[in-house]
């Protein structure tokens, strides 16, 4: 998974994770050069209807904790 970072960030590309479940997950991906990501620790999937009207369900990682 580190190479997916040092290739991304090499092409001067952001990398978004996707299925952060827990806080851990978060601080992790973060300590690796994640700065967004999504998955239920952020929010619950929405049914296509509602997805459509709501905003984005990525969010910029903290640097520990929970996003607010």
């Amino acid at each position: 998974l580190s190479s997916v970072f040092e290739i991304a960030h090499n092409l001067n590309l952001n990398v978004t994770v996707e299925g952060i479940e827990t806080e851990a997950q978060s601080r992790i991906v973060y300590g690796m050069g994640a700065l967004h990501g999504q998955g239920y620790l952020f929010g619950r999937p929405l049914p296509p209807g509602e997805a459509l009207k709501a905003s984005t369900q990525v969010v910029a990682l903290p640097r520990c904790g929970k996003a607010g």
